[in-house]
């Protein structure tokens, strides 16, 4: 199948995602244009990819990762799209094998020990949401052994339940009593093995994230693989944006975008609430005119505010995230078909059904993917490969993560669905020192390398881990 000439444009759009078409769909603020190819110097492939541009700012990027995977000569393909509109590209091609994968059957390992340990690290400046405001994390570690490797992970959970019902608490009880047991019954034979002897234990997903992650980590290493390389990452670099907390006063906010801007960043995402919400972001907008920009509300409004939330249509704007309940998926495909705003999920996302459910019904258009929120690689992988065969983006989220949990983050973001700028920011946004090295950085071109050695990539600080730790529990 070929690109390349943009056809005429229909006023009854038809539903790109499910019709069968001979070749790509635009889909045009209610227009359905259909791409023909009277170039024959254009090559077919056989690769399957669908893409979504929820963001005119994204086109450049989106064509030329087109023109890598066809071979379609650029300027082709940016003169047969109409730059001012928003698109959905959506391919019938074959399905590769890749797509769907989402467990990794490996030779079996023998855990031996698990430990879980709790790190208390302060951070560089108070960040607040709607939830609240915080001052230090504390940081939830997991440490397999295993032939004569340890594999760490992260427990992305927080002290109260606030952003979920999981805790430190909660999730420390979950793995000492009922995961770390499981795991330590015999061999694991693969990411699969692993997902299946958790599944009997409902609920728990940063829970039973953390051991998934320390697994794999544990895997990678033993077979001198880099995560990323691990779970079928393609990226080598990936573009990364800043997520900025409600700030006491509007001009604090301005110097930190200006900051963080200066640093490259790709994408700003402002927290937001009631009373901080159409008074900051208009004046961000007027001041800054052709960034990125989105909003996170972490659940903050109600249906009953969509009037309210529709005049962010005005601001351009990538996404507005999470603005209903944590656990909605009717009231936001309402929100939804009211207003021009990509809506975007994250707490509402904790597994595959969940986020086949959301896409089905037109909860959101943008899927906000974190590998603790959903239990682990395993279940990140299949929504990841669902949301890149409808063509839906996703972006990896963050949750306040120490290095570790950071670097997983990095090898989940170098997945080729993940399209959008995603909140991996370098260690030093968060905290004054971090627990790997060398620490996460940002390029000046607003990317984070993928590191290429065996397991996380980075080296753990165990000394600094060691002098910060306020509890620590081993289990054989």
């Amino acid at each position: 199948m070929a690109l390349c000439g943009l056809a005429a444009k229909s006023k009854e759009p038809e539903d790109p995602v499910v019709r069968k078409c001979k070749g790509p769909a635009v889909f045009c603020n209610g227009f359905t244009a259909h791409l023909n190819c009277p170039y024959p110097q254009a090559v077919n492939t056989d690769a399957c990819f669908s893409s979504v541009i929820p963001h005119k700012q994204l086109l450049s990027t989106w064509c030329d990762s087109i023109c890598c995977k066809t071979r379609v000569a650029p300027q082709i393909l940016h003169n047969a799209l109409p730059h001012e509109f928003r698109f959905v590209i959506v391919h019938q091609m074959q399905t590769p094998n890749w797509l769907t994968k989402t467990g990794i059957d490996l030779e079996p390992v023998n855990v031996e020990t698990i430990d879980i340990r709790l790190v208390r690290l302060p951070l560089r400046d108070p960040f607040e949401t709607s939830f609240g405001r915080i001052d230090s994390r504390l940081i939830f570690l997991v440490c397999v052994s295993g032939e004569g490797l340890n594999g760490w992970g992260e427990v992305v959970a927080s002290e109260q339940p606030r952003y979920s019902y999981e805790t430190v608490g909660t999730a420390r009880h979950v793995i000492r009593d009922y995961l770390a047991p499981a795991m330590l019954s015999r061999p694991v034979a693969g990411l699969g093995d692993l997902t299946s002897r958790f599944r009997p234990f409902r609920g728990h997903k940063m829970a039973k994230a953390g051991l998934e992650l320390a697994y794999l980590d544990l895997v990678a290493r033993a077979t001198s693989q880099s995560l990323s390389q691990l779970i079928g990452g393609v990226r080598r670099k990936i573009p990364v944006g800043v997520s900025l907390g409600i700030q006491p006063e509007l001009g604090k906010l301005l110097e930190n975008i200006e900051h963080y801007l200066a640093l490259g960043y790709q994408r700003i995402k402002l927290k937001i609430k009631p009373g901080w919400d159409i008074g900051v972001v208009p004046e961000v907008r007027r001041r800054h005119p052709k960034i990125l920009l989105s909003v996170d509300a972490n659940a903050a409004y109600t249906l009953e505010d969509r009037v309210h939330l529709k005049t962010l249509d005005e601001l351009d704007l990538l996404m507005i995230e999470q603005p209903l309940d944590g656990d909605d998926l009717i009231d936001h495909a309402k929100l939804q078909s009211e207003i021009g705003t990509a809506l975007c999920l994250d707490e509402s996302i904790t597994a595959l059904r969940r986020a086949e459910q959301a896409l089905d019904i037109g909860s959101c258009r943008i899927i906000n993917l974190k590998v603790g929120r959903v239990g682990g690689y395993s279940e990140a992988l299949a929504i990841h490969n669902a949301c890149y065969a409808r063509g839906v983006p996703v972006w990896c989220g963050g949750m306040l993560e120490s290095g570790i949990g950071r670097a997983h983050n990095i090898a989940l973001a170098s997945l080729r669905g993940f399209s959008l700028p995603g909140d991996i920011s370098a260690s030093s946004r968060y905290f004054v020192r971090d627990l790997i090295f060398p620490e996460v950085k940002v390029a000046h071109d607003g990317t984070v390398e993928v590191p290429t050695g065996a397991g996380l990539g980075f080296e753990v600080d165990f000394d600094y881990i060691a002098s910060n730790t306020e509890a620590v529990e081993r289990i054989d």
